[in-house]
């Protein structure tokens, strides 16, 4: 441990001499002291690792590629992923990643990493291109350098302790971003504005934080028209979700629930062909279902509970052959029950508890049935 404390303190000397011998040609600088042992070890050293999962790392190696749980491209013998999930690991993430110039993929997952994760206290390699530091107790603001580096496309960040605004200029840089989660921590106030510019974003989680105000979907979330997976629940998200939801045709998860949104809902839902689940539950939506729903033909799962929805019982919920789950509880829809609901072989859960409906129902009528 000595000479790892004696390597984390010589680092920046040890490469701005490299960086200089690379420069007149001098190729003698030692393999242990290259940038990607170098920066791992000096990871390490800000670590407790109680079960010992990293005693491969050895500082006396030529290379890092044999070492448990490091991948190298073998064109370069660069370290190219670094794969530590569930690992029990302790302490902060140092600034020894940095030094790996050529890693794609850093997850960190489901471990104890703690601190602040602010862009002095973390520093990522330029090239990252895969980013998952789920499942720890992270805190602190979260800084755009984590965002907007060119290259990155898959950002996890969920089930932390992140906290306070976004910045507007999260997003400025987001050209290449498929993926983000920032689902399970204590961020909160508005969305950035810049949100817009992920323009090939196909997964959004932002579930489970404090977030607030209207989301501006007409001119926001509607123009990321590769999302597949939108979810904005159990938020204090409030305001109208106006009709333009169709732009997203390849829209397979819609996640609301648990927020303050109102109004109807847009009419032209039903024009986005894939969705498969839809939650819009506890929140203060009204009117009558627009009819367009009746198109979703992949629907497996439906909750709209715990809202202001009045109007008759839609008819066409006994065609949606591909319901398994379905909750209407808690609103005010009026009328009855189809009889061709009986014929939804695939329902497995059914509530329509607290409406206004009228005539005889039996749950017999339907197959492998749960009926609250």
């Amino acid at each position: 441990m000595a000479s790892l404390r004696l390597l984390k303190q010589m680092l920046p000397s040890i490469l701005i001499l490299a960086s200089l011998q690379a420069c007149m040609g001098d190729t003698t600088v030692p393999a242990q002291l290259n940038n990607d042992i170098l920066g791992l070890l000096v990871f390490k050293s800000d670590l407790h690792d109680p079960s010992s999962y990293l005693a491969s790392w050895n500082e006396d190696d030529d290379s890092p590629c044999s070492w448990e749980f490091v991948q190298c491209n073998p064109a370069t013998g660069r370290v190219s992923q670094l794969s530590l999930e569930g690992l029990g690991l302790l302490g902060r993430i140092g600034k020894g990643l940095q030094n790996l110039q050529h890693l794609k993929v850093l997850s960190l997952s489901n471990n104890n990493f703690s601190g602040d994760i602010s862009t002095e206290k973390l520093a990522l390699p330029p090239n990252l291109e895969s980013l998952n530091l789920s499942r720890n107790s992270l805190s602190g603001l979260l800084p755009t350098a984590l965002v907007n580096m060119s290259s990155i496309k898959f950002v996890d960040l969920s089930e932390n302790s992140l906290s306070g605004a976004l910045p507007d200029n999260l997003f400025d840089n987001c050209f290449s971003l498929r993926y983000l989660s920032l689902s399970g921590n204590l961020l909160q106030g508005p969305l950035p504005s810049t949100l817009p510019r992920c323009s090939v974003l196909n997964g959004l989680n932002l579930s489970n934080n404090h977030f607030s105000g209207n989301p501006d979907f007409a001119s926001g979330i509607w123009s990321l028209k590769r999302l597949r997976t939108f979810d904005f629940s159990n938020n204090a998200f409030s305001g109208s979700v106006p009709q333009g939801i169709s732009a997203l045709h390849n829209l397979k998860v819609l996640l609301l629930q648990g927020n303050d949104f109102s109004g109807p809902v847009p009419a032209d839902i039903g024009l986005c062909p894939h969705l498969g689940r839809v939650d819009l539950s506890y929140n203060l939506f009204t009117g009558a279902l627009p009819d367009s729903l009746q198109r979703l033909n992949s629907l497996t799962f439906f909750s709209l509970s715990d809202n202001m929805f009045t109007g008759d019982f839609p008819q066409w919920i006994g065609n949606m052959s591909s319901l398994k789950y379905l909750d209407f509880s808690n609103n005010g829809f009026t009328g009855s029950l189809p009889a061709s609901i009986g014929d939804l072989k695939s329902l497995s859960y059914l509530s329509l508890s607290n409406n206004k409906l009228v005539g005889p129902f039996h749950c017999l009528l339907l197959t492998a049935m749960s009926c609250p």
